[in-house]
């Protein structure tokens, strides 16, 4: 009897069975992660950058000096820049380059508010505190992304599980 003979028994299914529902358990923690830290890019684009611009904002841009032609704009523009990395870590492509990429982007958004404002450090609103955990989801996505599995994959494993 050749090895490709055997009969597979209960316990081989039970096993595949188990792998393939840890491999659907971290594709789901993965996309949450990154959906989570997505989103946000995004609505921290969208909201305070360009519907909602609090004079806070404009004057924290100004008082850096890195503008371009005026405070406003270029706020506009960090927000425009905002959603589109958000609406990248979104959509899944290249996942370890985008969550890379919206990781260094926030640490220096960070140490440019800071650098300018260091009272932002206890800024009720927790702005900064915020960023450690959009940091913890960025290590999951990018701890993840070679282990978990595509969605496709994912639920076919499931389905067949």
């Amino acid at each position: 009897m050749k090895p490709s003979d055997e009969i597979t028994t209960g316990s081989d299914i039970e096993t595949l069975r188990r792998t393939a529902d840890l491999a659907h358990r971290l594709w789901a923690i993965k996309i949450s992660a990154r959906a989570a830290l997505g989103l946000v890019w995004v609505i921290e684009g969208l909201a305070p950058k360009i519907l909602f611009v609090s004079p806070g904002e404009i004057e924290l841009v100004r008082a850096s000096g890195l503008y371009w032609q005026t405070p406003e704009r270029t706020l506009a523009m960090i927000g425009v820049a905002e959603i589109i990395a958000g609406l990248w870590v979104l959509s899944g492509l290249w996942e370890r380059a985008a969550v890379l990429t919206v990781s260094i982007a926030m640490c220096g958004l960070v140490a440019v508010v800071v650098g300018t404002d260091a009272r932002m450090l206890v800024n009720p609103l927790g702005g900064i505190s915020k960023n450690l955990c959009l940091l913890a989801c960025a290590i999951v996505v990018w701890r993840l992304a070679p282990v978990a599995p595509r969605a496709s994959r994912a639920r076919e494993q499931s389905i067949q599980g």
